[in-house]
Parts: structure tokens; sequence; C-alpha cells
């Protein structure tokens, strides 16, 4: 998707499936540019695969101002209530939903960062098996890019059945360039 997707509303959901490449989310797999907005998603995301959110599985445009609070289960790497994989930007979105997984890279919001998250709020219970996060699962390697976690917060607990958890961010990897949580 390339463009705008506004105001939409998807209640019980049912997605399930092996998905090995692409993204999957609740309104568009990949946001290639482009806005989400205003968007709501509710029921079941349970498949096995890479990349997978509430909202967006990968987003290299805008998220902004979306809920989710459908549940996400199953062998996920890369999973987040909000976006799986974020290049750009996810803003003012809430995350209402349960996570379980039994995959790494794992967020309340995102499951990896390489860019900005602001006013971002996770109320659901996050599980994963490493690199795992009340906001995000993994802050990513990159040189071109400062990644920030902005005004955002976790309500609920975090759980890595193996390895790295944290109630904001489960893991910061070795990055050049700037880190910013505040």
């Amino acid at each position: 998707v390339n463009g705008t997707i506004k105001n939409v509303k998807l209640t019980n959901v049912n997605y399930t499936g092996n998905y090995t490449t692409g993204g999957v989310g609740g309104i568009a797999g990949e946001l290639a540019g482009g806005l989400v907005y205003e968007c709501y998603v509710s029921g079941n995301i349970n498949v096995t695969g890479l990349s997978v959110g509430g909202i967006v599985g990968i987003n290299r445009g805008n998220v902004h101002s979306n809920d989710n609070i459908s549940t996400i289960t199953n062998t996920v790497t890369y999973v987040g209530g909000i976006v799986g994989v974020n290049y750009q930007n996810v803003r003012y979105s809430k995350n209402l939903g349960n996570i379980d997984v039994t995959g790494e890279n794992v967020g309340g919001i995102v499951g990896i960062n390489y860019n900005l998250i602001e006013q971002c709020v996770n109320e659901g219970l996050v599980t994963g098996s490493n690199y795992v996060g009340g906001i995000v699962g993994t802050m990513g390697r990159s040189t071109t890019t400062s990644k920030a976690i902005k005004d955002c917060y976790n309500t609920n607990s975090v759980v890595a059945s193996n390895g790295n958890a944290g109630g904001i961010v489960g893991y910061i990897a070795f990055v050049e360039g700037d880190v910013a949580v505040y």
C-alpha cells in the first residue's frame, strides 16, 4: 500500500496461515509509503511467519492514531501490537491486545524499530522468547537514522521465556548514531 487509509474499523478479524515472506497486518501487510490513520482492529491474528502487526506488518510510511485490540498468537518473529517492523514513524497509537508468541523481537507497539515511535501506549500482555519489550522488542541496527521512543508508556507485564525483556525496550542493538528513549 502506498497512499492513505483512513477511518477503517475491522472487528472480529480472524487471520490464520503461514507467511514466510512479506508482512501481515490487521490493516496492511506492508505500507510502502503514505499513511494509515485512525484505524481500529479487533479479533485474532494467529499466524506463523515474519513481520506481523496488529495494524501494519512492515511500515515504510506513517502509522498515526490507530488502535489494536486483536490478540496475536503463534510462532512469529518481528511482531508488534501496532507494527511488526518499523522503518518510519508510529505515533499516537494504542495496543490493548495481548501478544503471546514463541518468536523473538516482540513489542507491545513495534517488534523491531529503525526510526520514531512517539506518544504510544501498550496495555496488552506481551510474551515472547527473546528481545521482548512493552513498547519495542528491539531497537535495530542502523547507521542512517536516529531512533527514538518518545513519550510512550507500557502498563502491562512483559515476559521473555528465553532471554531479554524490558518494560519499554527488550534489546538495544549496537548502533552508530543516536538512540533516545525519553
